[in-house]
C-alpha cells in the first residue's frame, strides 16, 4: 500500500468506457476499503452495534481490489499514528465496537484523531493589515532556520489574536 494520490485516483471516478477503466486502473491501482456497512440484503443495520456489522462484512466474500479497513485495537493506535504521520495522511478514524450508526449526526461513538505535526519557525516580518486592521499588521512571515543559520522564506500566517493582543504588541 502506497501514499493516496487523490488527483491522481479523482480522474478515474466518472469513467465508464472499459477499455479506459482498465488501462487507468494499471496506470493508477486502486482499491475500494470498506469500514462499515449500514444495509446488507434490505436489511438496514444502523441498529446493531459496531461489532455486529462488521462480523457480518467479514462475512462477505469480496471479489476484486475490494479489502475490509483493518481492525486495530487500543494498543496499537500510537504505532498506527506515527505511521499516518509519516504518510502525511489526515488522521485516524477511532470508532467505539459497542456503538451504534447515528444518521445524520456526529456521534461521540466516532473520534477523529490527527497526528499532530510541529515545527519551529523564525519570524521574519509582518504584513500590512487591512480593514479594520489597517494600522496594525496582518499576517506574521515566517522563515526555516536551516543548519548553517541562513533563513529560508516558508510563508505567512494568521495569528489568531484577538484585537486586544494586536493592540497591545502594537
Amino acid at each position: 500500500a502506497g501514499n493516496w494520490d487523490f488527483p491522481s485516483t479523482a480522474g478515474r471516478v466518472h469513467l465508464q468506457n472499459s477499455r479506459l477503466i482498465e488501462s487507468r486502473s494499471r496506470i493508477t491501482p486502486a482499491e475500494f476499503v470498506i469500514f462499515d456497512i449500514l444495509e446488507h440484503r434490505g436489511t438496514k443495520l444502523t441498529g446493531l452495534p459496531l461489532r455486529d456489522r462488521r462480523a457480518i462484512l467479514q462475512a462477505i466474500p469480496f471479489v476484486g481490489p475490494i479489502k475490509l479497513m483493518p481492525f486495530v485495537p487500543g494498543p496499537g493506535i500510537p504505532a498506527l499514528l506515527e505511521r499516518v504521520k509519516q504518510l502525511k495522511l489526515e488522521g485516524i478514524v477511532m470508532k467505539n465496537l459497542n456503538g451504534l450508526y447515528q444518521e445524520g449526526a456526529r456521534s461521540p461513538n466516532w473520534l477523529k484523531l490527527k497526528p499532530s505535526l510541529e515545527e519551529s519557525f523564525v519570524i521574519c516580518g509582518l504584513t500590512k493589515g487591512t480593514g479594520w486592521r489597517a494600522s496594525t499588521f496582518g499576517a506574521l512571515i515566517l522563515g526555516r532556520k536551516g543548519s548553517s543559520g541562513e533563513i529560508s522564506p516558508v510563508g505567512e500566517v494568521g495569528t489568531g489574536f484577538d484585537n486586544a493582543t494586536i493592540l497591545h504588541l502594537m
